[in-house]
């Protein structure tokens, strides 16, 4: 087996060139929505990317950049159906993206399938190519002992609250650890806590 295999092929990676999201708010472009299962529950998925701002074309950036080809799209946000009847809290959240939608986009309405399990497939179809506003923020990941932060959607807002500030970031969201380790000011263990670069996060 050879260590190096196809040297001269091998693409050189500079390490720390991997640019990381920061937390706010940004206009986004649907560029894929359809209906998604998978153990943590139906959800309805939404590809997209940025459009406006200084992190425009962010997502298609860093695909075009990927080392590994099997490397997925990064741009995703899925909103979670709930469990069931009683799961109230998980319904509300889907319609306050739901509203965000909508209310950014005149016409474009999801509407429910005869069964009330999920949404028509040419309503979901229809928010291919429309515009909203989605809020990201930082939430902590840990693999083979390493810990580091990636940006996420937490969840959408309309376009003109984007545009006008009218949002909020939450708060940067940290694993949870044992209680009997020593934490710092920020609530993260010292013991164990590497920071490590960009280039790294699993994400």
């Amino acid at each position: 087996m050879s260590l190096l295999g196809n040297w001269e092929e091998t693409k050189a990676i500079k390490r720390g060139e991997n640019e990381q999201l920061p937390s706010g708010g940004y206009i986004i472009e649907i560029m894929q929505a359809y209906e998604n299962e998978t153990a943590s529950g139906k959800s309805l998925k939404i590809s997209f990317d940025i459009v406006q701002g200084e992190y425009a074309g962010f997502y298609m950036k860093k695909y075009k950049k990927r080392y590994d080809k099997e490397e997925q799209w990064k741009g995703n946000y899925f909103m979670f159906y709930p469990k069931d009847n009683d799961d109230i809290y998980t319904r509300g959240i889907l319609k306050g993206n739901i509203n965000a939608i909508e209310k950014s986009n005149t016409g474009i309405k999801l509407i429910p399938t005869f069964d009330g399990n999920g949404f028509t497939s040419q309503s979901i179809k229809d928010l291919e190519g429309k515009l909203v506003g989605a809020v990201m923020y930082e939430k902590e990941w840990e693999m083979n002992g390493r810990t580091g932060f990636y940006t996420t959607v937490s969840h959408l807002e309309t376009v003109e609250d984007i545009k006008n500030g009218n949002y909020k970031v939450p708060e940067k969201k940290l694993l949870k650890r044992d209680d009997k380790q020593a934490d710092n000011e920020f609530g993260v263990p010292m013991d164990g806590f590497n920071e490590i670069d960009d280039d790294d996060m699993p994400f």
